[in-house]
This record gives structure tokens, sequence and C-alpha cells, in this order.
């Protein structure tokens, strides 16, 4: 099979997989953050291969409602990670502007006064958060959450005396900024520290050499961050190749949380056919 074929196989399964996930989630009333995010990946993927994928209404119906009986009358959800992923998928309905607007309007006040979002109104501001929401939700950033990103890097990743850094946090700003339409002035350093961390095996684990070995979070975070700069093709390629080795049968990624790891995969590659 070709490189573009594999990756064609994958989506396929895995969308069918999440499809089949929602499904349950549904019946089961599982953690809203979780069908979320679920919801989100099934919705994306109509959304950039519109034609090719169309999931079921009815399920899209109930994903809404679900999401929508669990908001909280502040507007929030159980938290900003949560809240997040909640108006990730919200943003595909047509009905619940309402819910979307005062989840919106929940969110923002939960930014840290130095700019960025922790897990809560009480944590610190985070690289992993802060990045995420300025990926799925960049209408509601400023000047302040992005210089917080980079305050963090130059403290976590960039600094000399830093020996280890995670894999993740060197790939969501990277991957936050590009969808901004910003410009990160240490890009490539940064591409090139993410580069040295791959493992032979051409996936990734959260740093080099891990003992979990290579897994999908980190593999496909780091796939999306390389897909904006062509001169690192050959680690992109590396990473698809582990992803059609280790996908399951059932188009599955082993994982803590299956449904969270795949979910991120399906991302990753349907943004390979953007």
């Amino acid at each position: 099979m070709t490189k573009q074929s594999n990756i064609d196989f994958m989506i396929q399964k895995s969308y069918s997989w999440v499809q089949d996930t929602i499904i349950d989630f549904i019946g089961r009333r599982m953690e809203i953050d979780r069908l979320s995010q679920l919801g989100y990946a099934l919705l994306r993927t109509n959304e950039l291969l519109s034609g090719q994928y169309s999931p079921k209404q009815e399920i899209i119906d109930e994903l809404f409602a679900q999401i929508v009986q669990e908001q909280k009358r502040d507007g929030g959800w159980k938290d900003v990670e949560e809240t997040m992923w909640a108006l990730a998928a919200l943003k595909y309905s047509k009905k619940d502007q309402e819910s979307l607007n005062n989840g919106y309007g929940w969110l923002k006040k939960q930014r840290a006064y130095s700019g960025g979002w922790g897990r809560s109104k009480r944590d610190f501001a985070r690289i992993p958060v802060t990045c995420r929401i300025a990926i799925l939700h960049g209408n509601i950033c400023n000047k302040s959450d992005f210089d917080l990103i980079l305050s963090e890097l130059d403290n976590e990743v960039l600094d000399p005396k830093n020996t280890f850094f995670l894999t993740y946090k060197v790939a969501l700003p990277l991957m936050a900024f590009k969808k901004n339409n910003l410009t990160i002035s240490n890009k490539n350093q940064l591409c090139k520290l993410l580069s040295k961390e791959q493992n032979d095996d051409g996936g990734y684990a959260p740093w080099k050499n891990h003992p979990i070995t290579s897994e999908i979070h980190s593999s496909a975070y780091a796939l999306m961050a390389f897909l904006q700069d062509s001169r690192y093709d050959k680690e992109a390629a590396g990473i698809i190749r582990w992803m059609y080795e280790s996908q399951l049968s059932d188009g599955s990624w082993p994982s803590h949380f299956i449904d969270c790891g795949t979910s991120i995969g399906l991302l990753a590659l349907i943004e390979t056919r953007g």
C-alpha cells in the first residue's frame, strides 16, 4: 500500500471506531470531556473530508443534547478542560448558540491574570491547556495568552540548564501559533528539538526512550507540529508509519484512555489531508 492509501485506511478504521464509541458513550452517559472529544474528532473529520464521511444525524443530535444537559448555570462544565472540549463539539451545532456563547463567557473568566489557562481558576496557567484552547478556540485568545506560551517555553524547554522536556510541550506551541496564523520566533529551534526526540520506531513517547515507548498522544501531536514544515517530511513519514503499524484491528490505538488517544490520532491523520 502507498503512504496515502495507508492514511486513508487508518482514517476509515478510526472514524468507524470513534462513531461506534460515541454511540456506546451516549448510552452509558460517559463523562462529557471524553464524549465531546470523540464528537469533535468525528465532526472535524466530516468538515475537512466533506462528502467522504457523514456521521448519522441522530447520533450528532444526541451528542449535542447530552453536552448541553450537563452545562452548569454559570455557563461552564466540570472544569476548564471539559468546557474546552464541550465547546469544540458545540461549535458544529446550529441550534445551541446560546449554550456556546455562555460557555465562551465562562471560559474567558477562567483566564489567569497574566494570560493563559490552567485546569481551573485556582490553577496556574499551563502550556498544554493554553495551547489546546488556542488551537480549538483561537477566537477567545489574545496577546497575553501567546506571550504566556512563549514565556513558559523559555522556562520549561529552551532554558539551556534544562536537560529534559515533554514532547507535547514543544509540539503544542508549534500547533497553536500555526493555527492562529502567528509566527513563533524560535520555530526552527523547536522543530529541531522535537526531531531529536523521535524514537527509532518512528513514533514519539512523552520523552525519548520513555519506558512506555512510543504512544499515540505524543506521536499525533508531533505529527501535527511537523506538518507545517516540509523540511520535516521524513519525521512525519516515520510517525505515519508507526501509526499504521501500531493501530489495532478495530481502528483504535492503545492508550490509557483509548478513546482520547484514538481521537487525537484521527485528528492528526485528517490534518495530513488538509
